[in-house]
């Protein structure tokens, strides 16, 4: 599993970012959301249009934001079941999950990867896509010989149980 800069904790900043977008709705977001980048501070319509495009107050009041605080906890009390290798990547620089967040969510997480990439923002793949893609490829491959052991196993152990059950029937 990847994940990329976000949070499972509620607190003053996601309250803050909650006011925030009540108060300047989508318009004012659409301005603010360069300043979540660190190397480029330009992002294009189209792509500022579809994350601009859940925000809406309505939405926000009713409490039906990913970040809104029932969401979050149930969210982390959730992650304490994931059991599988995780990468965390996050921008060095990133001004709206500081790397605190991922030292909370690799607390919940044992064994979990963090990549953090200097001069970056919060859209690390839009700031640095060329190292998050490395990121993903060296985790991936760290990986890949573990998985392709635990499928072959699998495909041992399915094996194996028909021929038990084709014996059994004889």
């Amino acid at each position: 599993m990847i994940l990329l800069s976000t949070t499972i904790s509620p607190g003053l900043r996601v309250a803050l970012f909650y006011v925030f977008n009540l108060f300047v709705g989508r318009a004012g977001l659409r301005r603010a959301l360069p300043w979540t980048l660190a190397r480029q501070r330009e992002l294009p319509p189209e792509l500022l249009d579809e994350w601009t495009g859940p925000w809406t107050r309505r939405r926000l009041l009713r409490g039906w934001d990913h970040f809104g605080p029932r969401h979050l906890r149930r969210l982390r009390n959730q992650s304490t079941a994931i059991r599988r290798p995780t990468l965390l990547v996050w921008g060095l620089n990133d001004r709206v999950f500081p790397v605190t967040h991922a030292r909370v969510i690799q607390q919940l997480l044992p064994g979990t990867a963090l990549a953090t990439i200097p001069r970056c923002g919060h859209w690390a793949t839009v700031d640095a896509p060329e190292e998050v893609a490395a990121e993903v490829r060296r985790f991936c491959g760290s990986h890949r010989a573990r998985v392709w052991n635990a499928e072959a196993r699998l495909v041992r152990r399915a094996h194996d149980g028909d021929a038990d059950r084709v014996q059994a029937k004889t």
